[in-house]
């Protein structure tokens, strides 16, 4: 979880993306299994000034809608937006 109450939504984005990907990568070591990678969920309270990226909450998650649901996606990113509950 991380809370920022001030910063650029698109470099927060792109600092949470490195976080989930480096607690994917931790989970297993050379030669293991992929079966055994679980999935990350990631939770950032933002209370930003700028109306650009607004909603309560955003939801990102690696998807094949085409050919699979998002219980094959191994990270889900989630940003809940304070100044949407004021």
């Amino acid at each position: 979880m991380e809370v920022q109450s001030q910063g650029i939504f698109e470099s927060l984005h792109k600092r949470l993306q490195f976080y989930v990907f480096k607690n994917i990568a931790s989970q297993i070591e050379s030669g293991d299994d992929y079966r055994k990678l679980q999935p990350v969920y990631q939770i950032a309270l933002f209370n930003d000034e700028e109306q650009e990226h607004h909603e309560l909450i955003r939801e990102y998650a690696s998807l094949d809608k085409k050919y699979h649901d998002d219980k094959g996606s191994l990270y889900h990113v989630y940003y809940i937006f304070l100044k949407e509950i004021d």
